[in-house]
C-alpha cells in the first residue's frame, strides 16, 4: 500500500492545482465573458480548453506495448513535434549508427516532450542540447539546458507531483516523464552539467 502524502505536501499540491485552474481556466473564461468581441471570447475559451488538455496529457498512464524502433527516428519525430509549439533552438548530436530500442514510441515521445518543455522553461530561451549515445544495456538521450541548473531541493523533490520552482508550473511534467520511462523498462536521471540542468533518458536496447 502506498503511503499517503504528508499534510504539508498535500496542502502544497492543492494550492498549486488551485492556482493553475484559477490562472489558466477560470481567469481566461471570466475575461472572455466580459469581452464584447466574439473573437476574444473564442480565444479565451481556447486557452481554457488548452489548459484542460494539458491536465489530460499529464494524467497518469503507463506505456503500452513495446516494440523495436530506431532511436534516431524517434528523437527526430519528437523534436519535430516540439518545434511545432516552440521556437527555442534544439541542437541535436548523435553517433554514426544510433541503436534500436525496445519502447512504446508514443510514451517515449511524450516523455521527451515533457523533458524538453522543462528544459525550455528553465533555460531562459537559450538553445537546448539533445545528445544521443549508444550503450550495452541502454541507449541514452541527454537533454541539457543553459539555465541555472537544479537546486539541491529540486534534485531531491523533482519527482514529487505538484512540486515546481516555477510560479506558473504545475509540477507534473518530470513525475509523468519518470512514470512513462519506468513503465517501459527505462530510466530517467537528473543532474547539473557544465551549462545547466541535465535530464538523461535511458532506453532499453534491442
Amino acid at each position: 500500500m502506498s503511503e499517503s502524502p504528508s499534510p504539508g505536501v498535500a496542502v502544497e499540491a492543492a494550492a498549486r492545482l488551485e492556482s493553475f485552474l484559477r490562472n489558466e481556466v477560470e481567469s481566461p473564461l471570466a475575461d472572455g465573458l466580459r469581452a464584447e468581441d466574439p473573437d476574444e471570447l473564442r480565444s479565451a475559451v481556447e486557452r481554457a480548453l488548452a489548459a484542460i488538455q494539458d491536465l489530460h496529457f499529464l494524467a497518469d498512464r503507463a506505456a503500452g506495448e513495446r516494440s523495436l524502433h530506431d532511436l534516431d527516428r524517434l528523437v527526430d519525430q519528437a523534436l519535430e513535434r516540439y518545434r511545432d509549439i516552440s521556437s527555442v533552438p534544439l541542437e541535436l548530436s548523435r553517433p554514426p549508427n544510433p541503436q534500436q530500442v525496445r519502447v512504446d514510441a508514443d510514451a517515449f515521445g511524450d516523455a521527451l516532450f515533457l523533458v524538453l518543455h522543462n528544459a525550455e522553461q528553465f533555460g531562459t530561451g537559450e538553445p537546448v542540447e539533445v545528445k544521443l549515445s549508444n550503450g550495452e544495456t541502454y541507449a541514452s538521450v541527454l537533454v541539457e539546458d543553459r539555465g541555472p541548473g537544479f537546486t539541491a531541493e529540486a534534485l531531491s523533490r523533482a519527482y514529487d507531483p505538484f512540486y515546481s520552482t516555477s510560479d506558473r508550473g504545475l509540477g507534473l511534467g518530470l513525475p509523468q516523464a519518470r512514470h512513462l520511462m519506468e513503465s517501459m523498462g527505462g530510466e530517467i536521471h537528473l543532474r547539473n552539467g557544465p551549462q545547466g540542468g541535465v535530464v538523461e533518458l535511458l532506453l532499453p536496447v534491442a
